[in-house]
């Protein structure tokens, strides 16, 4: 193992990865302390023993001894290794050379953590596979580094292996092609540099006394492979830590057992020397048992979304969160927050999670307690799905320290920023580990510090920080107008069961033409599309101006006979449960919103979502359901004005990628990347007041309002010159808008 400088580094990057193909494995270091570890294991090397995987699973030819595959896949792994290193002759593996007799044999050679395996099965072409040079170029498996840096990739593979092939080549049950399926999008072990990053931080982060000695108490909840642990149990041999360490994993997968205790028992053989370690994992449901105490905290919970949960898990993490649940939590949130409360003071939790944890809705009263129970250190996320490829979640990551109760509030300090894009992962988790002076900037990444203030009333959701400073103080000094200036944001109705009071318009089209009178046109989260409002699905919504219209059961029987007949009949206990509704109103909505009651032209939004979102209903028919009107109050705006050329200039702007730049920094995102558009995440976004034409010109609006008419009859698409006059209002640089048009829009 080669040792070299971050100094040394500069400017020999392509002589230093041809000395990495020789030298396999190097460490770089800053000011004599390790900072990070460079190791060449290739995509073919992973391959090749992932092939090594599949003939473990064929020699075991059951579908119910996974976990026996996995040890005689990890069998695999240490004989190759002792192969290579000479330990072990090949020709006496060739000579048939059973699975526990090959066991057996490397326990008497004194090899760490050899598996448990009581197999008949012949090992010599499984482990001739694997130490054969590999053909075109004559490279041969390096095991040690494999197992020492690559296992988890590795892991990850065979996961999925098993998620894809329950049944891989079994005798009698060879379907002759691939097997397809939909991978668990919670399916994802941590990738090295990753975990290494955060256990440094996380071990920064504690406090001082407790690492000159005594003992370290590291847990992982959701422990996969064991990463975190390992890599918390190497950070401590770098700092030449002297105490006692215990290590406790738990993961309710036997494989992922399996997996961490093989891990974990060649750490604790490796590190021996030099520390005290005590290990320990066990198979369970973390969120319905009780942890053992933890100084240290570290985890990759499950992603997963409330809507994929079962009721069971649904249940458990209700209870789990308690007063900070709120809405559609996350399993992650559970996971978090029980770590949360778990720790000691100042006990430190460094936690994977999904970005959108930073800014949804559902967590922001999970968000709060967090920020009155532990000082957030780091947060950190990388834009797009690339580094968790087996998962469509964009990943975040944060360090927290737990406060004690009657510590202060911290919110004049700082926090650390992390932000990357695709592709820049690793450079900037690299860039983490130097010392805050030395790290260099680039266009794919960044790492800064940002006032703690900031987390109390904005999204945690890392941005760019040239970027979001750069375009808020340029809106700003060109727009001093906001969306609460100029309009009113009124929600839109909730039925409170819109099974028994929404229809589409084939539904529609059979009642009797005197019922159709109580149904209005609805805009809803589906139907406003591109910019408009298409579709039709009907609301039924019995109020005029004066009030509702059906006074009685009896009345609504003989006004509505076929509607009551094929819907409202069958709801009728359901609807007459609702909060603040009885028996005596039950064929009411829940909130019919009575400025809704008059037909007046308005623009809506969806609930969730982003350019594409906002729509003009120019008759006033529809009712707005779940969404929001922007009805216009102030500022020069009149019913002539806004049914003229203004109203189309701001249906451009509102469906512009200049607002949703905006709205990316004011609005909290959901699930799938949209934004939380209710009034007051909107109301103070900066919007024109397109009646003050010494701000905008004249020929701008005209040829905004174009755009706007375009949009409200054929839809939005790219159109470059509507972006381009929307950055020119806002002030927002070009190149930022140019990086949109490239990608379709959302």
């Amino acid at each position: 193992m080669r040792f070299i400088s971050v100094r040394d580094l500069r400017g020999r990057s392509a002589e230093i990865w041809q000395e990495l193909s020789q030298e396999r494995e190097m460490v770089i270091t800053s000011n004599g302390k390790p900072v990070a570890i460079l190791s060449a294991v290739s995509e073919e090397t992973l391959e090749e023993s992932l092939n090594a995987f599949r003939k473990a699973r064929e020699l075991v030819q059951t579908s119910e001894s996974e976990s026996v595959a996995l040890r005689l896949f990890n069998l695999t792994l240490l004989a190759a290794d002792a192969v290579i290193s000479g330990t072990v002759d090949d020709k006496h593996l060739s000579d048939g050379m059973l699975a526990k007799e090959l066991a057996a044999e490397l326990r008497n050679l004194g090899i760490a953590s050899v598996p448990d395996v009581e197999l008949n099965v012949d090992m010599g072409e499984v482990v001739a596979d694997l130490v054969r040079p590999e053909p075109f170029f004559g490279h041969q498996l390096d095991a040690s580094l494999l197992l020492r840096h690559a296992l988890g990739d590795l892991y990850q593979e065979a996961h999925l292996e098993i998620e894809r092939n329950p049944q891989l080549r079994l005798p009698g049950l060879t379907t002759g092609r691939q097997l397809r399926g939909h991978l668990p999008r919670d399916v994802r072990f941590t990738p090295l540099v990753l975990a290494r990053s955060l256990a440094r931080q996380a071990i920064d982060s504690l406090p001082p006394p407790l690492l000159e000695g005594g003992i370290i108490r590291v847990l992982d909840p959701a422990c996969g492979s064991g990463v975190f642990l390992q890599e918390a149990l190497r950070e401590l041999v770098l700092r030449k830590f002297s105490g006692r360490v215990h290590l406790e994993g738990i993961d309710r997968s036997p494989i992922s057992r399996e997996m961490a205790e093989f891990n974990l028992a060649r750490a604790q053989r490796e590190f021996a020397q030099h520390l005290d370690i005590v290990t320990r994992v066990h198979s369970a449901d973390a969120l319905k048992v009780d942890w053992p105490d933890a100084d240290l905290i570290l985890m990759n919970p499950p992603f997963i979304a409330y809507h994929r949960m079962s009721k069971e898990d649904r249940a458990t993490v209700k209870e789990v969160l308690g007063p900070v649940a709120s809405g559609r939590s996350d399993l992650a949130m559970a996971f978090i927050w029980k770590a949360v409360t778990q720790l000691p003071d100042s006990g430190v939790l460094a936690a994977v999670l999904p970005a959108t944890l930073f800014s949804n809705v559902a967590g922001q009263k999970w968000r709060a307690a967090i920020l009155d129970t532990g000082y957030i250190r780091l947060i950190g996320r990388f834009r797009g799905y690339s580094f968790f490829p087996a998962s469509m979640v964009e990943p975040g990551f944060f360090v927290i320290t737990k406060r004690s109760p009657h510590a202060q509030a911290v919110h004049h300090l700082d926090v650390r920023i992390l932000f990357a894009e695709e592709g820049a992962e690793e450079a900037s988790l690299r860039a983490l580990r130097l010392p805050f002076h030395s790290m260099r900037q680039q266009s794919r990444f960044q790492v800064y510090d940002m006032p703690y203030s900031m987390l109390v009333h904005h999204p945690w959701t890392p941005m760019p920080s040239s970027q979001t400073e750069a375009i808020l103080s340029r809106v700003k000094s060109r727009v001093n107008t906001t969306v609460g200036d100029l309009f009113h944001v009124r929600q839109g109705a909730k039925t409170g069961r819109d099974a028994a009071f929404v229809i589409s318009h084939e539904e529609y089209e059979l009642l009797p033409e005197e019922e159709r009178h109580y149904f209005r046109l609805a805009a809803t989260n589906d139907t406003i599309r591109h910019g408009r409002i298409s579709g039709e699905t009907y609301l039924f919504y019995p109020y005029d101006e004066s009030g509702p219209l059906i006074n009685s059961e009896r009345q609504l029987k003989s006004t509505l006979p076929a509607y009551y007949k094929s819907n409202l009949r069958h709801h009728k206990d359901a609807l007459a449960s609702r909060a603040r509704m009885s028996i005596e109103n039950w064929w009411l909505l829940t909130h019919e919103r009575t400025w809704q009651r008059a037909c007046l032209p308005k623009l809506v939004s969806k609930t969730f979502g982003r350019s594409g979102s906002f729509a003009f209903d120019d008759s006033g028919e529809y009712v707005v359901l779940q969404g929001s009107a922007w009805l216009c109050c102030g500022s020069g705006l009149s019913t002539v004005e806004f049914v003229d050329e203004v109203v189309w200039t701001y249906l451009a702007l509102l469906n512009s990628f200049s607002f949703e730049l905006l709205l990316n920094h004011y609005c909290p995102q959901v699930q799938g990347g949209q934004f939380y558009l209710s009034k007051k995440h909107t109301m103070n976004i900066p919007l024109p007041d397109l009646t003050d034409r010494s701000s905008v010109e004249d020929r701008d609006i005209r040829s905004l309002a174009v755009w706007g008419r375009a949009i409200h009859q054929d839809g939005l698409r790219i159109y470059p010159e509507m972006e381009r006059l929307a950055a020119l209002i806002y002030g927002i640089e070009w190149s930022l808008i140019a990086e949109k048009l490239q990608k379709p829009n959302g």
